[in-house]
């Protein structure tokens, strides 16, 4: 929430930019908010499980962060940083 705009599409574009160089194609930005959308609901049917995604790290979340949206930024995150377009081969 801290950059990359003031809604959820315009931070899921920024984060997709930051990872790929480039701003995400209209049925890209489409999938990366259906996805954030279908995560968040999950997570707040079963806020233990957002708690138990936001414990792993070195570094707990920022105060006064709602779990499930933060969780399902993560799983967004997680989901930009897997295209294979973003994981160099060699």
């Amino acid at each position: 929430r801290q950059a990359g705009g003031a809604t959820v599409s315009e931070r899921l574009a920024y984060g997709f930019e930051m990872a790929r160089s480039r701003p995400p194609e209209p049925p890209e930005a489409v999938i990366l908010q259906r996805a954030f959308e279908r995560q968040e609901a999950s997570f707040r049917g079963a806020p233990e499980a957002a708690a138990a995604l936001l414990s792993q790290g070195d570094s707990p979340p920022s105060g006064g962060a709602d779990a499930p949206e933060l969780a399902a930024y993560a799983m967004a995150a997680a989901m930009i940083l897997n295209l294979d377009e973003t994981v160099t081969k060699q």
